[in-house]
């Protein structure tokens, strides 16, 4: 998708990253075997914060590295004011981040695969297919049910910096868009952007771009939310499970019932 870079009508002031479940055809996630599925091809630069330029090569693992290879300068949530209505700080301000504000327009909060216009406005271009819904029932004790009466449950793992797509989503809750997604990550997992394309989410030619970045701290076989940086979330963390350049996530709501799983696949190293 491109489009001009602004805030739709009628946006929701808190971002849910964790509503809407995809299965991606033409891309295999885990199967219900709870199999690993093929990876999609591994891709080379992507567009991030100014200044950083692709290093080219291979890393120990395969994969090329990350044409952004150092955390970009994002910007933070700030207070809104009369100079500053939408509460956004250019990337390289001094500011620092108001845990109280989550109004921040999100569109602004980081640069992962946007392209640069002549006219000086950005256009998205998010790289991975488009996931459309994929149900499963949910186990007791947040795991989920697989064909055969076993049960899927977060395994934890070593979290690989890197920049990867959204190559499988699974959800117990119906009614779930279409949606591509595509995350990266920084400085030892800690640091994550964050970008979603939702089919049908906005007036704007049907989709809705979300964007937002998180400090993170991962400790068994939980990846935490210690800080929303720009945007908001409501979600306060993840269950994961690492499978060699494949990494799901699960989504559990308030009683530890999951609702959704996003399986994603790094594409390459940082």
């Amino acid at each position: 998708m491109r489009r001009r870079n602004g805030m739709a009508a009628g946006l929701p002031a808190v971002v849910l990253l964790l509503g809407v479940a995809v299965g991606c055809g033409g891309s295999a996630g885990k199967s219900d075997d709870g199999a690993a599925g093929g990876a999609g091809g591994a891709e080379g630069g992507r567009t991030g914060g100014a200044g950083m330029g692709a290093t080219g090569g291979i890393g120990p693992d395969g994969l090329p590295f990350c044409q952004v290879t150092t955390r970009p300068v994002d910007p933070f949530n700030t207070p809104s004011t009369g100079a500053n209505p939408d509460g956004a700080v250019d990337a390289g301000s001094s500011a620092t981040v108001d845990a109280a504000v989550t109004s921040n327009d999100d569109d602004n909060c980081n640069r992962l695969d946007q392209m640069m216009l002549p006219d000086g406005g950005v256009a998205d271009d998010l790289p991975g297919p488009t996931c459309a819904p994929q149900s499963f029932t949910a186990a007791n004790d947040g795991g989920v049910l697989l064909d055969g009466g076993a049960a899927e449950f977060p395994a934890g793992g070593t979290l690989v910096d890197g920049d990867y797509d959204l190559i499988g989503y699974r959800s117990s809750v119906a009614g779930g868009a279409s949606t591509k997604r595509t995350i990266a990550v920084y400085d030892a997992a800690t640091y994550v952007e964050w970008a979603v394309d939702e089919m049908g989410g906005s007036s704007i030619l049907g989709h809705q771009v979300l964007r937002l970045n998180t400090t993170m701290s991962a400790a068994g076989f939980t990846w935490e939310v210690a800080t929303v940086n720009c945007g908001s979330l409501a979600a306060t963390g993840y269950g994961y499970t690492v499978r060699g350049t494949e990494l799901d996530l699960f989504n559990l709501d308030s009683s530890g019932v999951v609702q959704n799983v996003y399986t994603y696949q790094r594409t390459c190293s940082r």
